[in-house]
Order: structure tokens, then sequence, then C-alpha cells
């Protein structure tokens, strides 16, 4: 079973082959804020819309499947109005400070 560091490392170093970010350690630290949010700890995020090219913030709550990550998207639920619903981004939008 792998440890959570490694679990980090092996999808950082995905991002970073795959070229989602121009960096290892920009790609370290987004894999880091995804898997705090498999963890179950709601996690503030921001990223990129891709369509419109808005900024948006969001509290993710869970993520679905991580499957999706090789594909380059990860799927969160957010509470919006009292309601839970599922939201994606693209790995390569997200916005790491």
């Amino acid at each position: 079973m792998k440890t959570i560091k490694a679990k980090a490392m092996t999808a950082a170093w995905s991002f970073f082959r795959l070229g989602f970010f121009q960096s290892f350690s920009v790609a370290l630290k987004a894999s880091w804020r995804i898997l705090k949010i498999q963890s179950g700890k709601p996690t503030d995020i921001t990223f990129i819309k891709t369509d419109t090219g808005e900024i948006r913030n969001a509290k993710a709550l869970q993520v679905g499947t991580l499957s999706t990550m090789v594909e380059g998207y990860v799927r969160y639920m957010e509470e919006i109005n009292g309601l839970f619903q599922w939201r994606s981004f693209r790995i390569a939008n997200l916005v790491i400070n």
C-alpha cells in the first residue's frame, strides 16, 4: 500500500511529465492540494475556468474518483446555496500560490 507521500510524488511526477505544470515544485503543490481534498478535508481552491477564463474560488468538500486525473481534470463536490453539486476543474488551470 502506498503512503500518502508516495501518492503525492507519483501524482506530481505525472502532472509534470504530462506538461500540466512548468515546474515539478508547482506540480507537487497541486498534487498535495488534490490529495488533501481526497482525504475529506474541506479545501479552498482557485482555478481558471477553461471556457471563460474567469478565476473561480471554491471550497472543495470531496473528490470523485481520481481516475479522471489521467484525463487532466478533477471532479469535486461543492456546497452552493445549501445544495451539494459536482463540479470539475482542469488540473493545469489550478492556481497555486
